[in-house]
C-alpha cells in the first residue's frame, strides 16, 4: 500500500473474528469488524489506514456487521466524507442473504448526512452489463459484459441514493477495466465498484485496477484517485455577528476602572418594569459598554506571512513579470521571471527563519521569567488550536472498541477509577508492629 501511495484501502475477506485493530508498524492501522469467534469467517470487512489519518479521526471507523462498515473522514472545518466498504454475498449464497446485505446497506446509506460527501467501496459480486441508456446518471457506456441479478439490485441501489459508478464513466483498456477473471473460462468481469454521489462526480480523476503484488491473480486491487472539491462557505447575509469582547483588558486596573465607572454612570431600568425588560435592558447596557470600552478581540493565531508588509511588494513584483513572460514568452521575459521567483523564496524564508528567532528568543524570555501563562498564550498564538483527535481504546474487558468519545471519555474514568481508588486493608499484627511515638 505504501508503494502504491494508498492513504485509505478498503479490505474483505480478513477472516478475522468480532471487532478490533491492529498497528503493525508499517504505517497503517487496520480496524476490521468479522463474525463472532464461533462463527463461521466467510466474510469481514476492513480499513487500512494510514496512521497519521488515524490521528485526525473525530470518530473511529463504525461496524454494521461482516459485511458492512463505514468510515467519516474529516476534510476540512466542519466538513467529513463518509466512507462505506461494502462486501456483498456471492451468487452462490441465498436470497435471503443477498437481499438483507442491501436492506442493511440501504439502512446505512439513509444514516449518511447530506452534507458529507459519500464514497461507497464495494466487492458486490454483481456484473452489471452496459445498458447506459436505462440506467442513465448510474451506468456509462464505459462499462463490461452483461448484467446479473446482482446487478440489477446494485442498479436500483444506485439509483435510488444517486450514485454514480465512476469506473465505468472513464473510458479504459480492458485490462485495466476488468476486477477478476473466471478461474475456468478465464473471462474477464468487472465486480468492484467505487461509486460516488452524482454531484461529486468531478472528484473522481481516475478509478482503475493495477496489477497486485504477484501480478495476474484473479482478482485484482481497484485504485479511485479523488480530489475533493470543497464548497466554501456562504457569508452570512445581512450584519456580521458580533465577535468576543477583549477581556484581556480588564486586567489591566485602568480600563478595569474605566468599564466600572461607566457601569456605574448609566441609567437604570424602572422598578414598574417587568422582568423581561429589565433583563434585556441590563444585557444591551452591558453589550453596549463592553463594546465601547474593551473593543473585540483580535485574532490570537499569529502568522509570519501577515507580519511582513514587504512580502506584498515582492509577490506584485514577481506577479507582473509572471504576466509578462505569459503574455510574451522570450527568453529575456523568461530569466527575468525566474530571476524575480528565486529572489521571492529566498526573501520569504529569511523572513520566515528571523520571525521564528524572534519569537522564540520571546517564549524563552516568558520562561526564564517565569510567566508561564505567557509562554503557553505564546506558543497558542504561534500554533495555533490544537488538532483533536479519537485515540483509540479497548473496554475494559477488552471485547468491545470504543469509537465515540463520550465512551473514550467513560472507558477512561473507569480505568482510573479502578486503578487510584483502591480499598486497601492492613491487617492488626502490622499496626502493631509500628513504633510507638
Amino acid at each position: 500500500m505504501a508503494r502504491y501511495k494508498v492513504d485509505i484501502a478498503a479490505l474483505s475477506e480478513t477472516r478475522f473474528a468480532e471487532q478490533g485493530q491492529l498497528e503493525v508498524g508499517i504505517g497503517y492501522t487496520f480496524f476490521w469488524s468479522g463474525q463472532p469467534k464461533a462463527g463461521l469467517r466467510d466474510a469481514s470487512v476492513a480499513f487500512a489506514i494510514r496512521n497519521d489519518i488515524v490521528g485526525r479521526l473525530s470518530c473511529l471507523p463504525q461496524s454494521s456487521n461482516d459485511r458492512l462498515m463505514s468510515l467519516r473522514l474529516p476534510l476540512r472545518g466542519d466538513q467529513f466524507a463518509t466512507i462505506i466498504r461494502a462486501y456483498a454475498p456471492p451468487m452462490t449464497s441465498s436470497d435471503a442473504a443477498t437481499e438483507k446485505f442491501y436492506e442493511d446497506l440501504h439502512a446505512l446509506l439513509a444514516t449518511v448526512l447530506k452534507e458529507d460527501k459519500l464514497i461507497v467501496l464495494g466487492d458486490f459480486n454483481a456484473r452489471v452489463g452496459t445498458d447506459h441508456a436505462t440506467w442513465q446518471g448510474v451506468l456509462s457506456p464505459h462499462g463490461l459484459g452483461s448484467c446479473n441479478d446482482n446487478g440489477i439490485l446494485l442498479l436500483r441501489t444506485c439509483a435510488e441514493h444517486c450514485l454514480l459508478m465512476t469506473k465505468t464513466f472513464i473510458r479504459l483498456p480492458m485490462w485495466q477495466k476488468a476486477t477478476w477473471v473466471h478461474p475456468r473460462s478465464r473471462h474477464l468481469h468487472l465486480l468492484d465498484y467505487v461509486l460516488v454521489q452524482r454531484r461529486d462526480k468531478q472528484d473522481v480523476l481516475v478509478t482503475k485496477a493495477i496489477p497486485g503484488a504477484d501480478g495476474w491473480m484473479d482478482q485484482r486491487l481497484v485504485m479511485s484517485q479523488m480530489r475533493l472539491r470543497l464548497q466554501p462557505h456562504r457569508r452570512p447575509q445581512g450584519k456580521r455577528p458580533p465577535g468576543k469582547f477583549n477581556t484581556v483588558l480588564l486586567n489591566v486596573p485602568a480600563h478595569h476602572l474605566h468599564f466600572s465607572n461607566e457601569l456605574a454612570n448609566l441609567p437604570v431600568a424602572d422598578a414598574d418594569t417587568s422582568v423581561e425588560n429589565r433583563w434585556c435592558h441590563l444585557r444591551y447596557t452591558i453589550q453596549f459598554t463592553a463594546l465601547d470600552v474593551l473593543g473585540h478581540a483580535r485574532r490570537q493565531h499569529q502568522d509570519w506571512f501577515d507580519d511582513y508588509a514587504a512580502i506584498n511588494a515582492l509577490l506584485v513584483e514577481k506577479n507582473q513579470l509572471n504576466k509578462v513572460y505569459v503574455d510574451l514568452p522570450t527568453a529575456a521575459n523568461k530569466t527575468a521571471f525566474y530571476r524575480s521567483h528565486h529572489l521571492v523564496q529566498q526573501r520569504l524564508r529569511e523572513m520566515q527563519n528571523a520571525w521564528m528567532t524572534r519569537k522564540a528568543e520571546e517564549i524563552q524570555g516568558y520562561a526564564d521569567r517565569n510567566k508561564w501563562k505567557n509562554v503557553f498564550a505564546a506558543t497558542k498564538a504561534v500554533y495555533g488550536p490544537p488538532v483533536k483527535g479519537a485515540t483509540p481504546l479497548l473496554s475494559a474487558d477488552e471485547r468491545m472498541l470504543l469509537i465515540e468519545k463520550t465512551q473514550i471519555l467513560t472507558g477512561w474514568a473507569e480505568h482510573f477509577q479502578s486503578v487510584l481508588n483502591q480499598l486497601s486493608t492492613t491487617p492488626n499484627a502490622a499496626i502493631d508492629r509500628l513504633p510507638e511515638v
